[in-house]
């Protein structure tokens, strides 16, 4: 279960292109595709160096107008699923 505090890191071996505001990234391990919206992307790319999800909310609270509840739980969900598929791990 992903706490605020867990921190969230990148997994080596994901090729990633942006294509317009989205990413479209594939897992070298698990011969999968997969895309992220223009949010996904931003967290994608504030994942470069690990960070924790209030850290990610901080972060996209200054670009999108949103309110902390709405944010947090937002990337508890897309944060969840990357680490489902492979593509973050959680420590």
């Amino acid at each position: 279960m992903l706490t605020a505090q867990n921190m969230i890191k990148r997994i080596e071996n994901i090729i990633a292109s942006p294509m317009d505001d989205e990413l479209v990234m594939m897992s070298m391990e698990n011969n999968a595709y997969y895309g992220l919206n223009k949010v996904g992307r931003k967290i994608w790319e504030l994942l470069e160096s690990e960070q924790t999800l209030d850290t990610l909310c901080d972060e996209l609270l200054k670009q999108y107008d949103v309110d902390r509840a709405t944010c947090y739980r937002d990337i508890l969900v897309i944060v969840s699923k990357m680490e489902e598929v492979g593509l973050v791990a959680v420590e």
